[in-house]
């Protein structure tokens, strides 16, 4: 049997876009503190791909009839998401080098297949050498007759779900979700493209933001431990002297080079297994100006000082100065002036000429970790996602 005939050339038609979705496995240990010991279980996360066709008369006909013997078995899924197309035209016989129209996906790397297809839906599969640049060379040349520029797609080695079904919009058109899970093999992680927008303290600080249109959820978890014989008197006991607080937001990626750097994020966290810093991007705190004293950091009334102090979590503010330069600013100590009736906050010097309430913007940050294993990116287009994020606020091991 040809490579060609495993290859699962049914595109999505973007109805519900495509789904890529990655998961690490995190083994968590709670003490009875609420700290956490957390071990990484994977070191590269497993991947799976879901989609909608929508097809009509011999198309239609013809996936019935291969899914009679693919469902079962292993099948070259083309990730429809990362098209490229060739700047050069192909020959058959001659070419070995495609020269693609921009930086070829991380999916493309020495080792693997890619699918070659033209506007005829002619296919080929083709075994990658090396990538440099925006050139990719192949094992061999591509012996095919391709009509003109081609489109290329990564291939992965996937399994096909165990139930897949289909809905007759007429006795002509067909509709079905596909979900295709890739394999692991004993190649190293693909290391996606990015690094870390800012370091506070030997930690990673996520300092980009969610969109707004979704609001963005919190939830606040105390865990309890009830005794409850169901007759008599109940008594309970917590976790931790702290509640966790679970932000949830969606991020929208305008480009998979976005998309990208968030995988890298991702993978950089393991998935619940790292921590770092993020500020809550929300009014949580006041400001104003120092009523007398060597301090820079003051809030009106108390309520702030008793939220803060000895908190494990909270431990710096966030601001956006009047230039637009992001800090955090570590929280050494709290006082709660109740004669003045105000919050004093010892951190580090302030540098500027203007006072920190003066600033754009300012909030708390959080020591968090995600909440998580799980990441999904919802393709809108083959170039925009939306990439639903949670973390979780986690007790400062340092």
């Amino acid at each position: 049997m040809a490579l060609e005939d495993s290859v699962f050339d049914f595109p999505p038609n973007w109805s519900g876009g495509v789904v890529d979705r990655y998961e690490y496995l995190t083994d968590i240990l709670v003490a009875r503190d609420g700290s956490e010991q957390r071990r990484a279980l994977r070191s590269k996360p497993r991947h799976s791909m879901v989609y909608s066709v929508a097809l009509s008369g011999e198309i239609a006909r013809n996936f019935e009839y291969r899914m009679w013997s693919m469902q079962g078995d292993s099948v070259f899924m083309p990730h429809w998401v990362y098209r490229h197309k060739t700047t050069n035209e192909v020959s058959p016989g001659q070419t070995i080098t495609l020269s693609l129209d921009r930086k070829p996906s991380f999916w493309i790397k020495p080792g693997k297949q890619l699918l070659v297809k033209d506007r005829n839906n002619l296919i080929e599969v083709c075994m990658v050498q090396d990538v440099s640049g925006n050139d990719v060379s192949l094992q061999s040349p591509v012996q095919k007759d391709f009509e003109g520029k081609v489109a290329v797609f990564p291939l992965l080695s996937s399994s096909l779900s165990n139930s897949m079904g289909t809905t007759r919009k007429t006795s002509n058109v067909l509709e079905s979700s596909i979900t295709a899970s890739t394999f692991v093999d004993g190649s190293e992680p693909v290391l996606y493209s990015g690094s870390a927008d800012m370091m506070v303290d030997g930690k990673e600080a996520l300092i980009r933001k969610v969109n707004w249109r979704a609001a963005p959820s919190i939830e606040m978890i105390w865990e309890k431990q009830f005794v409850d014989s169901s007759i008599g008197v109940q008594a309970f006991e917590t976790t931790g002297d702290i509640a966790s607080r679970v932000r949830q937001g969606t991020i929208t990626a305008k480009s998979r080079d976005e998309v990208e750097w968030w995988l890298s994020f991702y993978q950089r966290q393991m998935g619940r297994q790292g921590e770092f810093i993020a500020p809550t991007w929300q009014r949580d705190i006041a400001l104003q100006e120092p009523s007398g004293g060597t301090h820079n950091f003051e809030s009106p009334g108390v309520e702030l000082a008793r939220f803060l102090m000895f908190n494990p979590v909270y431990k710096y503010l966030f601001l956006i100065k009047k230039d637009g330069t992001k800090v955090f600013f570590p929280i050494q100590a709290v006082v709660a002036d109740t004669s003045g009736d105000r919050t004093i906050i010892e951190t580090l010097g302030w540098t500027e000429e203007y006072q920190p309430n003066e600033s754009i913007f300012y909030c708390l940050a959080a020591n968090c970790r995600l909440a998580s294993d799980t990441l999904t990116i919802q393709w809108l287009t083959n170039s925009v996602a939306e990439i639903p994020l949670a973390v979780t606020t986690v007790r400062d091991q340092q």
